[in-house]
């Protein structure tokens, strides 16, 4: 839900800047406030997962992002003077559809059409 109101942000605010196709994945480049990030979507690939790895430590750093990520989605969009409610309803309402599964998108394109109609209402 997150990475789907971070990706409606970059395309309401058109902050994209740079993407490009990598061995590792995709790497793309947005400027927030004047400030460059970068990041890297890697390809889904299959792979084993060792067993001698604590999980517990990883769900306690996953949790922690997760909540950090929702603290700046929310100060971005109040910066530029939207709710990112609606995004989760978006996602919500394509559930329920039937149009959402784990290998779709977050940033297709009947979700970039709900966006725009979306804003046009506004």
């Amino acid at each position: 839900m997150h990475i789907l109101a971070f990706n409606a942000y970059v395309i309401l605010t058109h902050c994209l800047r740079r993407s490009f196709i990598s061995v590792k994945g995709i790497y793309h480049q947005v400027e927030i406030n004047g400030q460059f990030v970068t990041w890297i979507v890697p390809y889904h690939l299959r792979m084993e997962t060792p067993s001698n790895i604590d999980f517990r430590v990883i769900e306690s750093f996953i949790n922690f992002y997760i909540t950090l990520l929702q603290f700046v989605i929310d100060h971005l969009f109040h910066d530029i003077g939207l709710d990112y409610t609606w995004v989760l309803r978006i996602n919500i309402k394509n559930e329920l559809d039937g149009n959402f599964t784990t290998r779709t998108r977050l940033c297709n394109v009947k979700t970039c059409m709900s966006l725009m109609h979306i804003m046009e209402q506004n």
